[in-house]
């Protein structure tokens, strides 16, 4: 494994660099993956404010009709609906924002045990990699497609959010 550092070559097993003495399973955010945690945490909150407001408008409206009981019930649904919501998407952007303080993403050699996708069509397809020592990691199409099971890779990931950046056959 070469140092992303000072570029030594070292040994797989290594878990310090011989030459420079950084620790060797952490590598630095780039700028893409900075990108790509900072528009994971805020577009679903800013998605979330949008429908509050929109509903909000849209409750202020409807409540000026007279016997409107109907209109009670679907409230109560809204306010479970968006107190689910808010619990999702916090969990998400808390995770994200760990990562991005972090700002290093870490490097395992693990032996993939499957791979597995979910969703029905391939735009809206999620695509999970599960290795031995690190369990599952979301990854882009891209990375999925060769990965064969039982293969031993060298995976670079963001800890908190499991998001796969790189995986390299070994």
């Amino acid at each position: 494994m070469k140092c992303p550092n000072c570029n030594t070559k070292n040994h797989r097993e290594d878990m310090v660099c011989l030459n420079c003495g950084l620790p060797l399973n952490k590598v630095p955010f780039t700028k893409e993956q900075k990108g790509w945690h900072i528009m994971s945490a805020i577009v679903p909150v800013i998605g979330l404010g949008i429908i509050f407001f929109a509903m909000q408008t849209f409750s202020s409206m409807s409540s000026g009709f007279i016997g409107n009981t109907g209109f009670s019930q679907f409230s109560s649904l809204w306010w479970l609906f968006m107190g689910i919501a808010v619990i999702f998407i916090g969990m998400s952007f808390y995770k994200n924002i760990l990562d991005l303080l972090g700002g290093e993403a870490q490097v395992h050699t693990a032996r993939m045990i499957r791979k597995y996708r979910s969703g029905s069509r391939r735009s809206a397809r999620t695509y999970y990699v599960e290795f031995e020592q690190i369990g599952k990691v979301n990854v882009r199409y891209g990375l999925y497609q060769p990965l064969t099971e039982g293969g031993i890779y060298k995976v670079t990931y963001s800890p908190n959010t499991k998001r796969g950046w790189s995986i390299e056959q070994q």
